[in-house]
């Protein structure tokens, strides 16, 4: 009788804990009406975040969570990606990066997008005993309202296209400053608020900190002679990266790419 009265418990208690799950899946973080919640959300996990820059989970949810970002995505990028057929192709196919896809890329012509991309991916050339990156494993977009595919997809997008932008810039090595200049570079192309925030929250690591570098004084020069004009200027004369059919480009030469995509090879 007594573990059957356990049983009994320890399936109410998991049916109650999956109905808390499904009541704030649809009333606090998809619904775009319950603008309180949203900025509650917004709030805490913003706190999380500042504290523990790594948790993925938490960037993710300011990200979402912000007003402002629904706004942008909605009036500012699917206008950009309708403008041309390959974004609207990408709109209705919606592609998604697999480690299947990165994978065959290793028989790639070595001056290809496609194996530069594997390369970073896998983690080949980077420091001894890192995990291997993986596009699949990118946050999840959760909490965007059910309502707008594309707009759930673009975000989708965004977090699978930022490796790619390490390797088209070059830098991927992961430092303070090669972070921070893709950050900028994201903040100035896409006009998120989160890649704003976290350029500032990086900026004193950069310059009130010698924890991450091996030459402060000169990585510092460096970054602001060399790598935050690069960002500055490539991130406002490319061509916009989410409309950008980077499944049809991964087997060419990645100069090609990058002069397709308007965008050089940063210092």
């Amino acid at each position: 009788q007594t573990t059957t009265r356990t049983r009994t418990t320890t399936k109410k208690k998991i049916k109650i804990e999956n109905e808390i799950k499904r009541t704030l899946k649809h009333n606090f973080f998809c619904g775009e009406k319950n603008i309180i919640e949203r900025g509650m959300v917004a709030v805490g996990s913003s706190i999380v975040a500042m504290r523990n820059p790594e948790r993925a989970d938490m960037v993710a949810a300011v990200a979402e969570t912000l007003p402002l970002t629904t706004y942008i995505i909605k009036n500012k990028w699917i206008p950009k990606m309708k403008e041309k057929e390959e974004g609207r192709n990408i709109l209705r196919d919606k592609p998604t990066l697999t480690m299947e896809q990165v994978e065959n890329m290793k028989n790639y012509e070595k001056d290809t997008l496609g194996y530069a991309y594997y390369r970073f991916i896998k983690g080949i050339e980077r420091e001894e005993g890192k995990d291997p990156y993986n596009p699949e494993k990118r946050t999840p977009v959760r909490y965007m309202s059910e309502e707008g595919e594309d707009e759930r997809y673009c975000m989708w997008r965004y977090r699978q296209t930022h490796d790619l932008i390490h390797v088209l810039s070059g830098y991927e090595e992961t430092t303070v400053q090669n972070e921070l200049a893709i950050k900028i570079f994201e903040a100035v192309h896409y006009k998120l608020p989160m890649p704003i925030m976290a350029s500032v929250a990086t900026i004193p690591l950069l310059f009130f900190s010698n924890k991450h570098m091996k030459q402060p004084t000169q990585e510092r020069q460096f970054f602001i002679e060399h790598q935050l004009p690069w960002a500055m200027n490539e991130a406002e004369k490319c061509q916009f990266l989410l409309a950008q059919p980077f499944e049809t480009l991964f087997e060419k030469n990645i100069e090609k790419v990058r002069e397709q995509l308007k965008i050089k090879k940063g210092p």
